[in-house]
């Protein structure tokens, strides 16, 4: 009985660790979940400290459910300045001030700043320190010239002038096969700049002397002879070839058969063999062999000019009819239409017409209602064909004044969903009945509640109506039909829990008590074999 007892009461610890592992477990689940569901709903921001131009301010809200406050920091706002103020212009001898101040009426704040001095501009008046002349170079001052009492200066060189090429003189003569030599020298100070050689001047040779003749085969001789010295040059003169004149033909060429010739030398007894190629056919304008009617097809031929040979024999489509102008049968009046018919001017074929009515013509006009300097007119116009009439307002007549109208306006007929409304505005000058007619634009229908004429279901559409209360429109709309139904499928909730749903170090702690539960009860199970 005794270990009955401790039976009992070890099995009865191990199912309370495990009991209390496993609500454990379920209570950190719940309590996560939770807190994670809970998300802050806060009121309105509230200033609880204004922000100046040079401090931060602060601002804070509170969370409808769990009263949390938070607070957060405004910025300052930083100085807000107008525009610059000089108070010192600067120059280019003493510096200048400007200062602007913070428009923020609690701040008035005013920041100062010096102006740097101007850059001299030395583009004044200018002195010459010393002339430059070819070789050396001169010196000038350049005065500021931004303020009168300003004497700063630059020192500015000015560049030599440089040598001017001007006389020359010869040193030594060129001839035809020797160089000469010539000096230079500087215009402004006749110094000697450099010395130029005198390319020797060549042989300049006279007309040619012919000795011997050429000929279109052999070579010819002849000489010139210098105009300068007594040098002479001897020329070979070249063969002058043959001079082929116009070649004379001996058998034409026609379209199949080449042709030949020859060209005689204008100098001597030698002539040159001419082919002339076969010239082929040429083909000429289309003839036509059978003309194509409206119905029936043509035919065509092209022929060479030169021989009998021809080619494209070509098939010509039929024309089809070609209408002309239209023949009334029947004139058309205002109430009635006409016809008529095209005929072909080829054959004799013909297109039926029918003529649209015409428009009415309105020539006679009757005035019932005369128009006044504030009220438009009627008139009424009679077709003379047909007895129609049409009515037409005749516009308000001028007077002397100009009308003033009145910003009021008077309803003469509401708007509605089909017609428009009509107002009158009035002219203010005393006596004058005048006024002008102003239309609004229709108003959208007031449609009410959509009602059900027919239900829809899997084989059919259904059908919808809704009423305008005004003018009592109906809209109609169609109901889709209804989805077919389906067994429905059992499906496996595969929705992944979400990895921070669970404080697992938390859950680990039940899981670990459990374990040692379990492991206190295996150890009692054995000890009870041992004593067994």
């Amino acid at each position: 009985m005794k270990k009955l007892g401790n039976i009992k009461r070890k099995t009865t610890l191990l199912m309370l660790c495990m009991t209390m592992g496993l609500w454990g477990s379920f209570s950190v689940s719940a309590d996560q979940t939770r807190v994670k569901e809970h998300e802050h709903e806060y009121d309105e921001w509230q200033v609880t400290k204004t922000e100046s131009c040079t401090e931060s301010g602060e601002q804070q809200r509170v969370c409808k459910t769990c009263n949390e406050i938070e607070v957060q920091s405004i910025d300052a706002k930083g100085h807000l300045f107008g525009e610059w103020e000089i108070t010192k212009e600067a120059t280019c001898i003493e510096e200048g001030k400007k200062h602007h101040t913070c428009t923020v009426e609690e701040c008035g704040f005013v920041e100062e700043v010096v102006i740097d001095k101007m850059s001299h501009d030395f583009h004044g008046t200018q002195e010459i320190v010393q002339e430059p002349d070819c070789e050396q170079e001169g010196s000038k001052k350049v005065y500021c010239s931004l303020t009168e009492s300003c004497t700063e200066y630059t020192t500015v060189v000015i560049p030599p002038k440089g040598h001017v090429s001007g006389e020359e003189k010869i040193t030594v003569e060129a001839t035809c096969t020797e160089s000469g030599e010539k000096v230079i020298l500087c215009k402004e100070c006749n110094k000697e700049l450099f010395r130029q050689t005198i390319k020797a001047l060549g042989h300049s040779y006279g007309e040619l002397q012919t000795e011997t003749e050429a000929t279109c085969t052999e070579d010819g001789l002849g000489h010139k002879k210098c105009e300068r010295c007594d040098d002479t040059q001897e020329i070979i003169l070249d063969a002058l070839g043959h001079k082929f004149a116009k070649a004379i033909v001996e058998r034409a060429a026609n379209c199949t058969e080449d042709g030949y010739g020859y060209r005689p030398c204008e100098r001597c007894e030698e002539r040159k063999e001419v082919t002339y190629a076969k010239l082929g056919h040429d083909y000429g304008d289309v003839v036509i062999a059978v003309e194509p009617t409206c119905l029936e097809k043509g035919a065509s031929y092209r022929p060479c000019i030169r021989c009998e040979d021809s080619k494209d024999d070509t098939e010509i489509p039929a024309l089809g009819h070609e209408y002309g102008e239209m023949v009334i049968e029947v004139k058309a009046t205002c109430m009635h239409t006409g016809s008529g018919y095209q005929p072909c001017i080829r054959c004799n074929d013909a297109k039926l017409l029918e003529l649209p009515v015409l428009l009415h013509q309105y020539t006679e006009t009757v005035i019932l209602q005369e128009a006044t300097s504030y009220e438009e007119g009627i008139c009424e116009g009679i077709c003379i064909a047909c007895g129609n009439k049409i009515k037409e307002i005749l516009p308000i007549l001028s007077e002397t004044h100009e009308h003033t109208f009145a910003e009021e306006q008077i309803m003469i007929e509401e708007a509605t969903c089909d017609q428009y409304g009509i107002f009158h505005i009035s002219c203010t000058k005393d006596g004058c009945e005048a006024y002008k007619t102003i239309e609004t634009p229709t108003v959208s229908h007031m449609f009410g509640a959509w009602k059900t004429q027919k239900e829809a279901t899997e084989e059919e559409d259904g059908k919808k109506i809704r009423t305008c209360s005004a003018c009592h429109l109906q809209e109609e709309l169609s109901i889709p039909k209804l989805p077919k139904t389906m067994e429905p499928e059992l499906v496996e909730d595969e929705t992944p829990v979400e990895p921070d749903t669970y404080d697992w170090r938390m859950l680990g702690g039940c899981f670990a008590t459990a374990f040692v539960g379990l492991c206190l009860c295996i150890r009692s199970c054995f000890k009870m074999k041992r004593r067994k």
